[in-house]
C-alpha cells in the first residue's frame, strides 16, 4: 500500500542525485580548462618562445644569468626529449592508478580525494546528499534507525567513509 509514495520519494531521490552530478560536472569544467590551457602554454613558451629568446640573450654577449640558464637547459631537455617526458608521465598515470586501485590502498586514497581542494567538498557534499536522502527514504518507509544507517552506509562507494559510518552504526548500536 505504500509502494506510490515510496516511487515519488525514489524519483525526487534520484532526480535530486543527478543534478549534483551534473553540477558537480559543470563545477570542474572551469578548472579543467584552465589546467590544460596553462599546460599548453607552458609547452608553447618552452619549445617555441624560449629558442628564439636564447639566440637574442647570447646575442649580447655577457655572462647568461643563472635563471636564463636554467629556462634554456629545461627548454633544450623538453625539445629532446619529450617522448621520455610523455611515456614517464604514463607510467606514473598508470601507475599510480594500479596502485591506487589495490584494496589495501584503497581507503588511504579515498580519504585524499576529501582532502582535494575543489574537488574534495564536492565529493563531501554529494556524500551528504546521498547518504541523507537514502536515511530519508529508509526511515519514512518504517525501518528502524540502526537498520537505516546499516544500509545508508552500503550505498557510499568511499571506503573511508565506509569505515566511518561503520563507526557510527557501532556506537548507536551500543547505545
Amino acid at each position: 500500500g505504500a509502494l506510490s509514495p515510496i516511487l515519488r520519494r525514489q524519483v525526487s531521490y534520484l532526480t535530486t542525485m543527478q543534478e549534483l552530478r551534473g553540477k558537480v560536472t559543470t563545477a570542474m569544467i572551469y578548472p579543467m580548462f584552465l589546467l590544460v590551457s596553462g599546460f599548453a602554454v607552458s609547452l608553447i613558451f618552452i619549445t617555441f618562445l624560449v629558442p628564439k629568446l636564447t639566440s637574442m640573450i647570447e646575442s649580447t654577449g655577457g655572462p647568461m644569468p643563472m635563471g636564463a640558464q636554467l629556462i634554456i637547459g629545461t627548454s633544450n631537455f623538453v625539445k629532446g626529449y619529450w617522448w621520455v617526458l610523455i611515456l614517464g608521465i604514463l607510467g606514473l598515470v598508470f601507475g599510480f592508478r594500479a596502485w591506487v586501485n589495490m584494496p589495501a590502498n584503497r581507503p588511504w586514497w579515498d580519504r585524499v580525494r576529501l582532502k582535494i581542494p575543489l574537488f574534495g567538498p564536492l565529493q563531501r557534499a554529494r556524500f551528504h546528499v546521498q547518504f541523507l536522502e537514502t536515511m530519508s527514504n529508509l526511515l519514512d518507509n518504517g525501518l528502524t534507525l540502526l537498520n537505516a544507517l546499516q544500509l545508508s552506509r552500503g550505498s557510499t562507494t568511499n571506503l573511508f567513509l565506509h569505515k566511518r559510518l561503520g563507526s557510527v552504526v557501532d556506537e548507536v548500536s551500543d547505545g
